[in-house]
């Protein structure tokens, strides 16, 4: 008598079950399959799908379940940055809405303003304070690198002295820059109710 047992299984779940013996004079084979219904091994999550503030992308890819030929779904694409002015984020803004009166100055180690970015009520004043000879400040913006200046801006477009005084009496988001820097030396206001 001769007994033979195939056991398939998936990498999740392994098991033996209904083992079936023939008793004849004659050769019988038994083939005994064990499955789970599409167990999926996952190799990775897929990620949460992207909206306008920016999802997460995920990865990975869900294995093929024991007798099955489905595959787990992939990873959600990701979602768009927040969009960046002058390459400033108003979520990031340092907030100056409690001040009546704000000064920027150049970074002393560094092509930068500082802050570069910041929230600010409509009214208040915003002083530049550097070499304006060497850093011409010009109100406007900075689109794929390439500087435009804003004439409706109302930062003023400055190249001596050593400080400029603006009030923000609109509300909006006002871009300025260093028109020997730019684009790394570049900011923005913005200014809310």
């Amino acid at each position: 008598m001769r007994i033979q047992a195939l056991v398939m299984g998936s990498a999740v779940s392994m098991f033996l079950a209904g083992l079936a013996v023939g008793c004849s004079d004659e050769t019988t084979t038994t083939t005994t399959t064990a499955t789970s219904s599409s167990v999926a091994a996952s190799s990775g999550a897929g990620g949460a799908g992207g909206e306008a503030t920016g999802g997460t992308g995920g990865s990975g890819q869900g294995g093929a379940g024991q007798g099955g030929d489905a595959t787990g779904g992939g990873g959600g694409a990701g979602g768009a940055a927040p969009a960046l002015f002058n390459g400033c984020d108003e979520a990031k803004a340092v907030d100056e809405t409690g001040k009546a009166a704000v000064t920027i100055m150049k970074d002393a180690a560094a092509f930068k303003y500082n802050p570069p970015c910041v929230k600010i009520k409509k009214g208040t004043d915003v002083t530049f304070m550097m070499n304006f000879t060497m850093h011409p400040l010009v109100g406007g913006t900075i689109v794929g690198g390439v500087p435009t200046p804003d004439a409706a801006s109302p930062i003023p477009a400055t190249n001596s002295g050593m400080s400029v005084t603006a009030k923000l009496a609109d509300e909006g988001t006002f871009g300025f820059y260093c028109s020997v820097h730019a684009p790394g030396m570049a900011g923005a206001l913005f200014v809310v109710p």
